[in-house]
């Protein structure tokens, strides 16, 4: 018989991921492999090391106060050794960034400091989620796939969402699979706030001649309306969803033609958006085309038909990203108005 290590090594892979996935194996006891041979430590590096998952505790005053790092995998230890462990694992993920290939960034709430002493290596425990994100490239320049997930109530600042995102696309080159997982507060006064801040980004982005180009790209949004300081609760009024969402209408600035000319999919889903009454839909019609994002090479599409989403698709990207799809997932057992089929190629 054969011996095991005559197999390929991304075979030996798969089955040293089904069978230390199915124990409670330690890192340290998997670390022991690599000693078998050279093949066994190159498999088990990229076991080790393939997947990263990051925690990002926000404090006060947004990314301006930075934020505190620790992975999710020690979430069950005190802070202390939380941050110890946090250390140690970061700095073996830089000495092997290049076998990491997904990424998950999640915010999270912000946790007061001790005494314990803070890493200041070449990924710091404490840092601005821009200046943490310029430090992925060099670090991770293998990346495929990035998820980005930032619920708070409270959203990111929308200076810093756009920064981060064309830092993502202009210099994480191998990118392949973007998630991004956010709330995002709908007024007028930050969509006009957005209009401003992209005026400079199109130049910066169009002038680069390296950018990733996305395969797949998820997006799932939470719509929170902005109501004044003063309004109790139980007299807000609904939101008016004619309202301008400015994460949405950025989208054609913020991700680039060539980025999506071989996105094959696409996940739509919004939520905490109000459906237009007819009256309102007939103002909502006039959008730019300018203003939606084309995929021409758009396959597969998962769309979410709760909330009114059915009708802010069509209002955000463009209808020839419609010519070439194959699969349709709808989430929700509801009829959508969206009929692919009659679109007509240009």
């Amino acid at each position: 018989m054969a011996p095991i290590t005559t197999l390929p090594t991304e075979l030996l892979l798969q089955i040293l991921t089904q069978v230390l996935s199915s124990r409670s194996f330690k890192a340290r006891d998997v670390a022991r492999l690599a000693s078998v041979c050279r093949r066994f430590y190159t498999i088990v590096v990229k076991y080790l090391y393939s997947n990263c998952d990051i925690l990002l505790h926000r404090r006060g005053g947004y990314s301006d106060s930075g934020h505190v790092i620790t992975l999710p995998r020690f979430s069950n230890e005190t802070f202390n050794d939380n941050l110890a462990n946090a250390r140690r694992t970061l700095e073996a993920y830089r000495s092997h960034g290049r076998e990491v290939r997904f990424l998950s960034l999640k915010t999270t709430r912000g946790i007061s400091l001790i005494s314990t002493p803070l890493y200041t290596g070449p990924l710091k425990l404490i840092a601005s989620l821009p200046t943490f994100i310029d430090s992925l490239t060099p670090t991770f320049p293998n990346l495929v796939s990035l998820s980005l997930t930032d619920t708070l109530q409270t959203p990111l600042p929308i200076s810093t969402f756009i920064s981060i995102v064309s830092t993502i696309l202009t210099t994480s080159l191998s990118l392949k699979h973007l998630t991004l997982n956010l709330s995002t507060l709908r007024s007028q006064e930050k969509f006009t706030k957005s209009q401003y801040l992209l005026q400079s980004l199109p130049s910066a982005i169009t002038n680069t001649t390296n950018l990733a180009r996305l395969e797949s790209l998820s997006l799932d949004i939470h719509l929170i309306p902005v109501y004044p300081t003063n309004t109790p609760r139980w007299n807000r009024p609904l939101p008016d969803p004619t309202t301008p969402i400015w994460l949405l209408s950025s989208l054609p600035i913020i991700f680039p033609q060539k980025t999506l000319s071989s996105t094959k999919s696409l996940s739509f889903v919004v939520t905490g958006h109000t459906p237009p009454t007819t009256r309102q839909q007939a103002t909502i019609a006039g959008t730019s085309a300018s203003s939606k994002m084309d995929l021409p090479a758009l396959e597969n599409l998962v769309l979410s038909v709760t909330e009114g989403c059915p009708h802010l698709f069509p209002q955000y990207i463009s209808q020839m990203s419609y010519r070439s799809i194959s699969h349709l997932e709808i989430r929700d057992t509801f009829e959508i108005s969206i009929d692919i089929t009659t679109v007509e190629n240009p």
